[in-house]
């Protein structure tokens, strides 16, 4: 089977909403035949495009480059000239994803989160990277 991806439905809106994440105001849904494997909800501002959150239930498949493919694409169809996201310091996976596809620091927000809540691997959650890329 192979992997799709489209823009969201109010059903998919329920289903992004039911696995804790907010829907709005735009997203995209991959599916692996008929099950849902994975989302990018994203922001459309002026000519920057903020990828807010990103989900991926099948690892694989390239679903979690497949979804930024398809940000990608609908934020320069809106002659968006930049993209990106925030990222806590302990999502050591999610950098490594995303420089490995062009993204690259833009800031550093010191001390955003109190630093009491571990993260991954016991990491103190207590910064956020903003990453960016240029299109």
């Amino acid at each position: 089977m192979l992997l799709s991806v489209r823009p969201a439905t109010d059903d998919d809106r329920s289903w992004i909403q039911g696995l804790g994440y907010i829907s709005d105001p735009a997203a995209f849904v991959a599916h692996h035949g008929l099950e849902r494997v994975g989302f990018a909800v994203y922001s459309l501002d002026g000519d920057h495009c903020r990828l807010l959150a990103t989900h991926s239930r099948l690892p694989g498949l390239s679903v979690p480059t497949s979804l930024l493919s398809a940000v990608t694409a609908q934020a320069r169809s809106n002659g968006c000239t930049r993209l990106w996201q925030t990222l806590t310091n302990d999502n050591i996976e999610g950098l490594r994803f995303y420089q490995a596809r062009g993204w690259d620091l833009a800031a550093l927000h010191r001390n955003t989160h109190p630093g009491d809540q571990k993260g991954r691997d016991a990491i103190p959650i207590r910064h956020e990277l903003e990453l960016e890329v240029l299109l």
